[in-house]
């Protein structure tokens, strides 16, 4: 089976873990309890196939509604990418939930680069024939400036 590493699918990835946040958020207090989160993998399937469940997955077939507990399903053809998968979620989830308790955000860590080089990718998209190879080349490089960087 192919896999498909946790970069390819960010955004899907991303839309789940802010529904989670906000599922379980208590906005009046800004707070956010990481134990109505739960993660939980299984091998055989795709990445994309990762959902949000709305209560708490006891197998894979049930699933127990809970107050406002919430389960990542995460389905990906190994073991070795759960992990990675579930890292990655844990880390957004930190990042979401520092955004609940207090939404100013400071950029930092390359983010002026990174937003550059989508903002590129964007705008390559929309050029047609030999010459988006060249821009491709360059937007490439600068994301992989970044990530030595960082």
């Amino acid at each position: 089976m192919y896999v498909i590493p946790v970069n390819k699918c960010l955004e899907h990835l991303a839309g789940i873990d802010v529904d989670a946040v906000l599922s379980v958020a208590d906005k009046d207090l800004r707070d956010v309890n990481f134990d109505l989160i739960k993660i939980f993998g299984k091998t055989g399937g795709r990445l994309e196939d990762t959902m949000l469940v709305k209560g708490i997955v006891i197998d894979k077939t049930l699933a127990h509604s809970y107050t406002r507990a919430v389960t990542v399903f995460i389905r990906v053809s190994n073991s070795t990418v759960i992990e990675e998968t579930k890292q990655t979620l844990h880390d957004a989830t930190c990042v979401v939930c520092n955004l609940v308790r207090d939404d100013k955000i400071v950029y930092g860590g390359r983010s002026a680069e990174l937003a550059c080089s989508i903002a590129v990718s964007k705008e390559v998209d929309k050029i047609a024939g030999l010459e988006q190879c060249f821009y491709r080349a360059s937007q490439n490089s600068g994301y992989s400036l970044i990530l030595v960087l960082i």
